[in-house]
């Protein structure tokens, strides 16, 4: 009787910290400068009531080289593009109702206190000018609209050659239910087409948000 009550309060647990918990990425600091990361400091947590952090790993530039070094996850890697490419067929044959896919899955990310800082050129000024103002555009419509808190400045640099000075701030945060939720549905669809099913329900339909 007592292993099986122990049994229960782990099981609850679990559901608990599975229903309200959330992954939240910190990304502090992102510079990147022509092809190259000159700055980074992500902090990765899993979050309980968005408040008590029950993991938390901290990545910065140093660590992420030794990361991309270290041969098992380089495997890890490899299996997983592997994967997606013979599953979803991303690289290859991306389809529309993959992109509609993408966009659902993106509901579910929060996405707060964005700063954007460009610096941008290219070998014609008047080029130059046409991008700025793209990417100015680009910023206000997709992100500063939706994401409360956003702070961007893009501004051309005239040096008569490709340049670009990118840094990023943010915080990301997704349920882990609905990431359980994501993983599913993937699944299921993956499932049905090897069946040779169409499925047309509604993705996520019943998740609360």
């Amino acid at each position: 009787m007592t292993i099986f009550l122990i049994l229960l309060a782990i099981i609850i647990l679990i559901i608990t910290i599975l229903t309200f918990s959330s992954i939240k990425i910190n990304i502090k600091e992102f510079k990147f400068v022509n092809k190259k990361v000159i700055d980074m400091e992500i902090i990765i947590s899993l979050a309980f009531l968005n408040r008590i952090n029950i993991l938390k790993i901290t990545l910065n530039k140093n660590r992420l080289s030794k990361i991309e070094h270290n041969k098992s996850v380089r495997k890890i890697a490899k299996k997983l593009q592997e994967r997606l490419v013979k599953d979803y067929k991303y690289m290859h044959n991306f389809e529309q109702k993959s992109i509609k896919d993408i966009l659902e899955i993106l509901k579910y990310f929060n996405v707060s206190d964005v700063e954007i800082d460009v610096n941008i050129g290219t070998e014609d000024a008047i080029f130059t000018s046409f991008v700025v103002t793209t990417i100015s555009m680009i910023i206000t419509f997709l992100i500063a609209r939706k994401v409360k808190n956003t702070k961007y400045l893009v501004l051309p640099v005239y040096i008569n050659e490709n340049y670009l000075n990118l840094s990023i701030k943010c915080i990301i945060s997704i349920k882990l239910v609905h990431i359980i939720n994501i993983i599913k549905q993937f699944k299921r669809k993956d499932r049905d087409k090897k069946n040779g099913r169409s499925f047309n329900r509604r993705t996520y339909a019943n998740s609360n948000g």
